[in-house]
């Protein structure tokens, strides 16, 4: 319990200092009067996938998943409306090297799915990961 506890204040922390980072306030008073709220996207890595029996990239990734901050798996559909949405944020780590995962659209079908931003392998970092449970 105290392990989890430590966990989630270093994680509040962490946020707290990238909001003053960024100049994010937890609240404002506009002209109208009315108090705006701004939330931070929470962060996760992206640890394993669960993939469909397509062969299309655009199609193979059923849902994602992981354990930090805390155990998670999400559909892609779930995790593409909370991307394009900025409540979430996904991220891959490749031998120390954080590459995040986006969302892009197939086009010739519309058909929106999840990738990582170009690095320097060209192994695709969420296929290369294994299953999750």
């Amino acid at each position: 319990m105290q392990i989890g506890t430590a966990i989630l204040t270093q994680e509040r922390n962490r946020l707290a200092t990238e909001c003053q980072t960024r100049g994010v306030t937890s609240g404002s008073r506009p002209n109208s009067g009315s108090v705006r709220k701004t939330r931070m996207a929470t962060t996760y890595r992206v640890e394993c996938i669960n993939k469909t029996d397509r062969q299309n990239h655009y199609e193979r990734i059923k849902n994602i998943g992981g354990s930090s901050p805390f155990r998670w798996k999400k559909s892609e559909d779930v995790a593409i409306r909370e991307i394009e949405t900025g409540v979430s944020e996904f991220y891959v780590d490749e031998g120390g090297r954080r590459t995040a995962v986006r969302v892009a659209q197939h086009r010739p079908t519309g058909k929106k799915y999840l990738t990582t931003h170009p690095d320097d392998t060209t192994k695709n970092n969420l296929l290369s990961l294994p299953e999750c449970p």
